[in-house]
């Protein structure tokens, strides 16, 4: 949220914040409480909720101040449109780049502990949630607490939800077989590929490869 005339409140559980023109709000998918909007208000609402890449964006709520350079990439996204062409994306890429780096030297020890075990996540196939917290020097117990409140979701679910991307794209853009797919990324066996796969996207992959296929 990036308010040009009034203010914007955002109220939570855990924490209230009021947002100027001047400040730009970051809230994370997982966020639970209201919007207010005061009655001048005016000003942008991006949604990155369903980019590739948004699960990278393991943050709180949290504001910043728009400074030149946060200014200079926002003023650079072109107008949105059902048609995204590739001028949108690799602008909306570089906006969502420097928001994640304000982002990040604000964010508590712990936060930049998951942001770690999800860049690893993202870059590995095959590992478990074990190694996810050895990694963050966590205990099991404290890591599927703070992943949880940080992602809005499970390492697991995270998991699953990065492995299915990985496998759509191959799917779409790669002749490999489905058995080869789901090794790939990092499942024990087909049968299970199937099961999460289908739950994630209501096809199986046989028919993302059939209806979606990028050649």
């Amino acid at each position: 949220i990036l308010p040009k005339n009034g203010y914007v409140e955002i109220k939570t559980e855990k924490i209230n914040i009021t947002v100027y023109p001047g400040d730009i709000a970051f809230i994370p998918p997982a966020t639970k409480g209201n919007i207010i909007f005061s009655a001048d208000s005016l000003g942008d609402f991006l949604q990155f909720m369903y980019w590739p890449d948004a699960d990278d964006f393991a943050f709180p709520l949290q504001k910043l101040k728009v400074n030149s350079e946060l200014r200079q990439y926002f003023d650079a996204l072109p107008d949105y449109k059902d048609n995204v062409d590739s001028n949108f994306i690799w602008r909306a890429y570089q906006f969502l780049d420097i928001i994640q780096t304000h982002l990040f030297e604000n964010t508590s020890k712990d936060t930049k502990k998951i942001q770690k075990a999800i860049i690893f996540m993202r870059e590995n196939n095959n590992y478990s949630i074990p190694d996810l917290a050895k990694l963050c020097n966590m205990s099991e117990c404290k890591f599927y607490s703070v992943f949880n409140e940080v992602v809005g979701m499970t390492p697991i679910k995270m998991k699953h939800k990065i492995q299915t991307s990985k496998a759509e794209f191959m799917l779409k853009s790669t002749d490999l077989s489905i058995d080869e797919i789901a090794h790939r990324v990092g499942f024990e066996s087909t049968a299970h590929f199937r099961k999460v796969f289908n739950e994630y996207y209501g096809l199986s992959p046989k028919e993302m490869r059939k209806n979606y296929r990028l050649y």
